[in-house]
Parts: structure tokens; C-alpha cells; sequence
């Protein structure tokens, strides 16, 4: 693989509110050169626009109860280009994290694959997406264009 470009920055992720927090974080410091949200997404009038052309991938899973596919999608189109939006099959909120309490678990949906074939899916398209925009590596470039991986639909 290539190796690192640290001119491109260091990328920011975060989960749920996390993500949010990332979000801000990733508007105000340049050195950020990517942003990935996992079942997480900006609030309403956050200025993303402030970062169009730096590379975004939201990655949530399509039985999320906390942060629901439609809300997920409704904060990734307010992100510019370059954005990739990753919907893992049967992945729950819950499902990015270990040691959840009951109470979290009851308010979310249910998974229907095991969790770690789902975070196993969910990594490659963000490994993929991590090399491409951080390391440049050109065969990570491409395929994250082909959009084609394993349990997760992949939209621009």
C-alpha cells in the first residue's frame, strides 16, 4: 500500500453523537482531511459547506433505530462531493459498539446477521474509503468508484 501523506491531514470519525461532534471538528480544523460517520449525522444548519471537496463517507446500518436510514441520508445530501454513502444490511445503532446496556439495546432495531460479519462488511468499505482519501491509493480509488462491496449498498 501507499504510504501515509500526513499533508493530506488525519481523518475524523465518530459514532452517533459523536459524529456530530467530528463534524464540527472536521469544519474547523483543515488538517482534517477526511470525515467518516458511522450511524451518525450533522445538525441541521451545521455550515458542512465550509469543507465542499473534502471527502465524506456516511456508514450507517439499515435497521438503525437511534439514527434511522432516512435521517442518515437526509444530513449526507447536505455534505458536498466527494461523498460516498454506505448502507450496511441489517446493521443496528448498537451494532458499531460493545457493552450496551439492555435500555439501549430495547430502543433499537434488530440485527439480522451476525455483528461481526457486519462490522467486518462495514470495515472494508471504510478501509477502502480511509486509503483512497489519506493514503491515495489508487486501487482503493477505484474501488470505492465501483461502489461494490460485500453486505453494505454504496450511493454517491
Amino acid at each position: 500500500k501507499a504510504a501515509m501523506d500526513w499533508r493530506k491531514g488525519a481523518g475524523i470519525m465518530g459514532h452517533s453523537l459523536g459524529g456530530t461532534v467530528s463534524t464540527w471538528a472536521w469544519m474547523d480544523d483543515a488538517r482534517f482531511g477526511a470525515l467518516a460517520l458511522l450511524g451518525s449525522y450533522p445538525n441541521d444548519g451545521d455550515a458542512v459547506h465550509v469543507r465542499a471537496g473534502s471527502p465524506v463517507l456516511s456508514l450507517s446500518g439499515q435497521r438503525d433505530g437511534y439514527s434511522t436510514p432516512a435521517e442518515v441520508i437526509e444530513g449526507f445530501n447536505t455534505f458536498a462531493e466527494p461523498r460516498w454513502l454506505g448502507m450496511v444490511s441489517g446493521l443496528h445503532h448498537f451494532g458499531w459498539t460493545d457493552h450496551n446496556t439492555p435500555g439501549e439495546l430495547d430502543s433499537d432495531g434488530v440485527p439480522t446477521r451476525p455483528i461481526t460479519v457486519l462490522r467486518r462488511d462495514a470495515m472494508r468499505l471504510l478501509d477502502t474509503f480511509l486509503d483512497a482519501h489519506l493514503r491515495d491509493d489508487l486501487a482503493s480509488k477505484n474501488r470505492l468508484t465501483g461502489g461494490s462491496f460485500s453486505g453494505v449498498a454504496v450511493s454517491r
